[in-house]
């Protein structure tokens, strides 16, 4: 997971930062699963075939908080910082994810961070970051793919 980044409101998730993915890393980056609804049509035969379309992208990141030399207070003001920055939104908003060179960017809105403080006196938290990309597609780089 050393080549994975999280932006979102300019703090980046990332090795080597204060904020570091943990095991077993981000979920949600699958394809979604797909919302089918086929409706009837009250009095008249047969039903009005829906449309088949991915459903909203839930997007889940494990991270460690990490005080400086171990130190409870710092661990604390940048756990604050993170959920500042992971505040509910009512706004569309940009997650910026880099993988192995590659930058995608998903819109939708960060739904906040579960945190869990019990080795806060060790000068470690653990947050759980959660983002709803009402749009399950990235926009980023393209790939070509050849047309036979």
């Amino acid at each position: 997971m050393t080549a994975w980044s999280f932006t979102l409101r300019s703090l980046a998730v990332q090795t080597g930062t204060a904020y570091e993915l943990e095991a077993p890393g981000p979920a949600g980056l699958g394809n979604p699963p797909a919302r089918t609804q086929d409706q009837e049509r009250g009095q008249f035969a047969g039903d009005v075939g829906g449309d088949d379309v991915f459903q909203r992208r839930v997007i889940t990141i494990p991270v460690a908080v990490l005080g400086a030399a171990g130190d409870p207070d710092d661990c604390r003001t940048k756990l604050r910082a993170l959920q500042t920055a992971w505040r509910l939104s009512d706004a569309d908003l940009d997650l910026t994810m880099v993988v192995a060179g590659e930058t995608l960017t998903y819109s939708g809105r960060p739904r906040g961070c579960e945190a869990d403080v019990e080795l806060l006196g060790q000068g470690v938290c653990r947050a759980l970051l959660t983002f709803e990309a009402l749009v399950p597609y990235a926009a980023g780089s393209s790939e070509s793919v050849p047309v036979p």
